[in-house]
This record gives structure tokens, sequence and C-alpha cells, in this order.
């Protein structure tokens, strides 16, 4: 981030400096800087303006989404996913990704090239030759597969055409969500890699506002995952009519004030 700061800020400078030199040159081209530099401001703004408005619709349309939901909890729609006994479909998210940290291979870094003394027929000796070292590149949170995942009130699966998951509720050590909920990894006892998913259809709720129903409704019943989905509703709402964050937050999450 930093370092695509200063690009622009040196590629700004750049632009200043051009200007001002050819200004300096024909003193009458002032008049066409300024007609486009506020053009550019214009359009900057209108820009702005927009990416802000079709932010406000997408929330108002997750709003409406999450009240229809509430409505229709638990959901009763033909799927592929064999329910267990007790278990209730909350959601299906027809596009979502897979996410789990992995290597992008490995490093050889050292080792350094000596002098052959030929010893016989055949028979070199390297001398002041070292070996280098090969290291396995950091694990990275990447995308490793694009499919379908079923949120219920026991768990939530992952069916891709390469990979598939399940995340028993039951099992479950820890779940950390990012983003507004558009990253979520889930740590399982019964496996050793940290995976999870990421948002991929901006029109579709999100991997985090759909775990916090289905955790409620695990933990609270059907009440309390109604209860979650009118909550979030009203928050998306407030941040879709202008409200700071904050407050949105609050409406969203009233036990915490309680």
């Amino acid at each position: 981030m930093n370092k695509n700061i200063g690009c622009a800020l040196i590629f700004l400078a750049f632009v200043i400096f051009s200007i001002a030199n050819a200004v300096s040159a024909k003193p009458e081209l002032i008049f066409v800087v300024i007609l486009a530099i506020g053009c550019i401001i214009f359009l900057v703004r209108a820009l702005k303006l927009r990416q802000i408005a079709n932010s406000a619709e997408t929330h108002a349309e997750h709003a409406s989404m999450l009240e229809i939901l509430a409505s229709r909890l638990p959901l009763d729609i033909s799927s592929t996913l064999t329910l267990n006994a007790g278990e209730s479909l909350i959601y299906k998210l027809n596009s979502v990704g897979l996410t789990e940290y992995v290597s992008d291979g490995s490093t050889y870094s050292g080792g350094t090239q000596g002098i052959g003394i030929r010893i016989t027929k055949g028979l070199t000796y390297n001398v002041g030759s070292s070996r280098g070292s090969l290291t396995k590149n950091p694990e990275a949170r990447r995308v490793i597969d694009t499919g379908v995942a079923y949120f219920t009130n026991q768990r939530i699966v992952f069916a891709g055409p390469k990979q598939s998951r399940e995340w028993l509720f039951s099992k479950m050590l820890n779940a950390d969500v990012e983003g507004n909920g558009v990253n979520v990894s889930i740590a399982v006892s019964n496996r050793q890699k940290t995976s999870g998913l990421t948002w991929t259809d901006h029109t579709d709720l999100t991997p985090g506002v759909l775990l916090a129903i289905a955790i409620d409704y695990s933990e609270g019943g059907l009440a309390q995952a109604k209860a979650r989905c009118l909550n979030t509703a009203k928050g998306f709402r407030a941040i879709s009519q202008g409200t700071p964050a904050a407050e949105a937050t609050a409406i969203a999450n009233p036990e915490a004030n309680q």
C-alpha cells in the first residue's frame, strides 16, 4: 500500500511539474489547465457519489433478503444435501469460494560455486563451494475452489468440483470473520488446517452474516436465528440511509447493549 502511494505521489509531482513548465512557456494555457482540473474534480466526485449510492442500494437489498429469510426459516427447499436428524436448512449460497492456507512452493537461497580441481579422469573436486538451502514459502490464504455452501443449524457444508468441506459446530474451535463478513475462517478439531469461505457473489448475503445466523440457530433455536436476521437487516437498512457505522452496528447487535 505504501509503495503504491509513493508511486502515485511521484507521478502527481511529475504531472504538476510538466503543467508548470507548459504554463510558463505558454501562459494562455492556464485557462485550459483550470478547466481540465475542474473536470477531473467533477468526475471524481461523481464517481464517489455513484459508489456511495451503489453501496447504499446493496445494503438495502441485503436488508430485504434478511427480512424475507426470517419469515421463511427453516427453509423447505430441495437440495442435494442430506440433512441429519434434527437438522434444519438455513441458507444455500450458490456461489462461494473455498479458502485454505497453502504455500505457493519453495525458495532456493544460498549456495556458492567453487573452483573445480581435476583429481583424476572422471573425478573433480570443488574447492570453496557450499550447498544452498530450500525453504518452504510461508502459507497464505488462497481460494482453492468455487462451489455451493449450505448453512444449517448443525454445520456448514461446501461442495465444489474439486474440493468438499464440512464444518461441524460441535467440533468448532474458533471462527474469524473479516471484511464485514466477506471472509470467514473456521478451525475445527477434526481437521489440521484452518479453512473457510469467501464472498464471490456480491448480490447475495455474505458468509459471515450467514455464519452468525447459523450459530444463533444452533445455540438459541429458531427464534434467536430469526431475531438475528431482523436485527442485522435493521443495521443494513440504517447504513443504507446514511447512519454512521458505529450506530448501525449497535442497531444490528442490541444484545451487546444489554
